[in-house]
């Protein structure tokens, strides 16, 4: 998604669980879609990296838990909360040098947030 398509995607999201979702550093989750629907995020960018993801039961970092029941499951469909951040930062030309999930998804929600609020200062 190109920059400016990118921009209007998310000027036109729910600003305020947008910038929460954001700002939580979450690089772990894996979302129902229906979570970034109500965000308003269109279904072209979740759709992007909307996928099935198997649990790999033999590394605790790669087994899967429902989000509802906390029981392992074998897989799930869903979007990868740090897959969504990256292809947001990727658009809009940023990057991270961070190592870890969560440390990545922090460091590139807070460059995103700060685009936004440079945006919302223009």
């Amino acid at each position: 998604m190109e920059k400016e398509e990118m921009m209007s995607a998310l000027r036109g999201a729910d600003q305020k669980l947008l910038r929460r979702w954001l700002g939580s550093g979450d690089g772990h989750t894996i979302y129902e879609e229906d979570y970034f629907k109500e965000m308003k995020l269109p279904g072209s960018l979740i759709g992007l990296v909307s996928e099935e993801h198997v649990s790999d039961k033999s590394n605790w970092k790669e087994t899967i838990t429902d989000n509802k029941t906390g029981r392992v499951v074998d897989s799930m469909n869903g979007v990868y909360g740090l897959d969504l951040v990256r292809t947001i930062a990727t658009s809009l030309g940023l990057e991270s040098r961070m190592r870890g999930r969560g440390f990545m998804a922090n460091d590139l929600g807070s460059q995103i947030l700060e685009v936004l609020s440079s945006d919302d200062n223009a």
